[in-house]
Formats: C-alpha cells, sequence, structure tokens
C-alpha cells in the first residue's frame, strides 16, 4: 500500500532550550540529559513537553525525575491537545470505523463529505485513496481492513491495541515500509521508544527515500537522549525533504544537544527561512531568539 495516513501527532517544529525559571517544568532523563519545557499531558505511559505550541513526547520509563513548578500544566502552556490521528471530526472517525470492518464504499463516501469541508486534510485524502484502491482490489482487502483497523484505533488513542493490530498486519506483508512506521509510532506511544527505533530503522531500510520514517526515526531517537543518532537520522530527512521547516528546526535543536553549534546554527537558520516563506512569522521569532543563545565560534 502505497499511500500512508500519519498517526504521530505533534511531531515538535522545535523545542525550544532556555532556562528553567520560563518553563513550568525540568525533566531529567536517565542518560543524564536535561529538558526544559511545559508539561501539557501526563498518562501512565509518557508526558508531553509543550513550548509555544510544539511538543515531544517522553517515555517515563527514561525519565529518573520531573521537576515541576506549582502551576496548573494546563495554565502554563495555555493550551492542550488530546493526541491521536491528526484529522478532526466525526466524519473522520466514521470513516475509518467503516474502512475497519470491510466497508470500504461507504467509507469513501463518508471521506469524500469530509474532503468537501476540508479539501486540504491530508488524512481525509489518503484514507479516501486507500479506502478506493481496497474496494477496487488493488490491495488485499483483509491487509486493508487490519491497517484502518490500527489507525482507528490510534485516533481513540488506543495505542496498545494499534500495536498488535499493525503486528498481525506485518505477517500478511512484511516487505511494507508503511508497517514499520505504524509499528514504529504504536511502540513509540506505549512507552517503547527504543523498540520504535529499530521498526523505523526497518521502515527505512525497505524505503530508504521516505523522509517522513528518517523524521519519526529522529524523533523517538531525540526522545531518549540519543541526539547523535537523531542528528543522524535528521539530516538524512532534510536531505530528502529539504523545504520542511519542522525537520530543519529538530535538526537544529538535536545538534544543539549534541554539542554541534554550527550544524544547529544551520539548521535553525533554515528553519527561519522556511517558517518566514510560509508566513509563520511566529515560529520563526522563537527559532531566531534561540539562535541568539548559540555560541559562537571565537
Amino acid at each position: 500500500m502505497s499511500h500512508r495516513l500519519r498517526i504521530l501527532p505533534l511531531i515538535p517544529a522545535f523545542l525550544v532550550l532556555c532556562s528553567g525559571d520560563v518553563f513550568a517544568a525540568r525533566i531529567i532523563l536517565k542518560s543524564g540529559k536535561e529538558i526544559n519545557g511545559r508539561i501539557v499531558e501526563k498518562t501512565q505511559d509518557y508526558v508531553k513537553v509543550d513550548m509555544n505550541g510544539s511538543g515531544i513526547y517522553y517515555q517515563l520509563k527514561y525519565i529518573k525525575d520531573i521537576l515541576e513548578d506549582d502551576r496548573p500544566a494546563e495554565e502554563a502552556a495555555g493550551k492542550t491537545d488530546k493526541g491521536g490521528l491528526d484529522s478532526g471530526g466525526d466524519l473522520f472517525r466514521s470513516a475509518l470505523e467503516l474502512a475497519a470492518e470491510g466497508k470500504f464504499e461507504e467509507s469513501a463516501a463518508r471521506f469524500r463529505e469530509g474532503l468537501q469541508e476540508t479539501p486540504e486534510d491530508y488524512n481525509l485524502r489518503e484514507g479516501l485513496t486507500m479506502a478506493e484502491d481496497a474496494g477496487t482490489g488493488k490491495v488485499p482487502a483483509d491487509y486493508a481492513v487490519l491497517v484502518f483497523r490500527g489507525a482507528a484505533n490510534m485516533a481513540d488513542k488506543k495505542y496498545a491495541e494499534a500495536l498488535e493490530v499493525f503486528k498481525e498486519a506485518v505477517q500478511l506483508n512484511p516487505q511494507d515500509a508503511n508497517l514499520y512506521y505504524y509499528l514504529g509510532v504504536s511502540s513509540y506511544f506505549t512507552g517503547d521508544a527504543s523498540q520504535a527505533v529499530e521498526y523505523l530503522k526497518k521502515g527505512a531500510e525497505l524505503s530508504p527515500a521516505d523522509p517522513e520514517i528518517y523524521f519519526n526515526l529522529g524523533v523517538n531517537q531525540f526522545s531518549l537522549g540519543d541526539y547523535k543518532n537523531a542528528v543522524a537520522s535528521l539530516k538524512k530527512a532534510a536531505e530528502l525533504s529539504p523545504d520542511d521547516g519542522e525537520i530543519s528546526s529538530l535538526l537544529g535543536t538535536s545538534a544543539y544537544l549534541a554539542g554541534d553549534f554550527a550544524l544547529s546554527r544551520q539548521s535553525l537558520s533554515r528553519a527561519v527561512e522556511i517558517f518566514e516563506k510560509n508566513r509563520n512569522g511566529e515560529k520563526a521569532g522563537e527559532i531566531r531568539e534561540f539562535l541568539k543563545k548559540i555560541p559562537t565560534p571565537e
């Protein structure tokens, strides 16, 4: 199946790292790395750290300590997000559920209806294509049902259930890079970033020109505090998708934490250019402020 639903939401466009007194929490990873940020969501598996709308998930199993101030997380961040599939509305959920039951024609009709309201929605477009392909036999129906069932579980934040479904799907098609993407995403949200890295590495082997896989691989390595390998993965993603500001910004952040200040400045400066071109002045401004904090060569 050549089309993919994007089921890893809110990968950070830019995780700002500044003095702790600005933030609501300081997270100390077991690796010894420290992250300053605002905690906007907690579950039994992870915390989500946010700064000015950018966020990243950290699995609790990799966290040594969390030092918080006395402000409520929602008040500190000014916003919250529920995660799940980054497409909203009852139509989208209904379309997923119908496809998960093998009702591809009805599902496609719901996807089309959703696209009439929001024609720019990536997941609605991809969902429609996947449902149509399954309905016409371009992809096996049993395989498509599993993919949609896994996606429906992700939309409901049932990540453990999604993981089991995608494990079943990969038995039907072990050479499909998309499935390793899904497995990596599911593992990430169930608290196993190390396993997510392994799945995404396999996906990259099968689809070496896929920037999304490398980006998500870098995100998981970043969440583990493995900044050196995160830089390598994100550099590859940036090569494949040079006009993606989120990739450039996370590459710059990773490079900063890895001690490569030259690469950090270069990548973050590129991110500023991209965000300005896309008329995202707020994001560009945040990064410019951080660029001032990066040491310059003497």
